[in-house]
């Protein structure tokens, strides 16, 4: 499934990396809102569920003095969310909004990647100047 992913970036002109040991692609963003680093894993392993999880994270990290104020807003912004999620890692302080598609049932779509993309994307792009501006006003 990796390479398919692969395959499909190098057509539509996304340049990224390949880690195949990780199973993972990843590749930044660039937009009005700034810049962010995303990650692609592919689970399909015999012990786990043939998916794809897909990672924006905030270029920025949260500091500790700032974790428990963060996870409660992040609790609210995930409240009623429907597809995706905001986590906030205790230990490392990286803060990432995921996606995920499960390929188990059903075979391997380029839309359904590109849509799982577009989606995790627009929704880091519309939240991360708010979550910077709080990191920043906080920290």
């Amino acid at each position: 499934m990796i390479e398919k992913i692969s395959s499909y970036f190098q057509r539509i002109g996304v340049d990224h990396e390949t880690d195949l040991n990780r199973s993972a692609l990843s590749f930044d963003v660039e937009s009005p809102q700034g810049l962010w680093h995303c990650s692609i894993l592919v689970s399909n392993s015999i012990y786990t569920k043939a998916g794809v999880g897909f990672y924006s994270t905030l270029p920025v990290k949260v500091p500790s003095t700032l974790m428990n104020h963060m996870a409660m807003f992040l609790m609210c912004l995930n409240n009623d969310r429907l597809f995706g999620n905001f986590e906030l890692d205790p230990e490392t302080g990286a803060l990432h909004f995921k996606t995920y598609i499960d390929f188990e049932n059903r075979t391997f779509s380029e839309k359904a990647v590109e849509r799982n993309m577009l989606i995790n994307i627009s929704i880091m792009q519309r939240h991360m100047p708010k979550l910077i501006k709080m990191i920043e006003n906080r920290a």
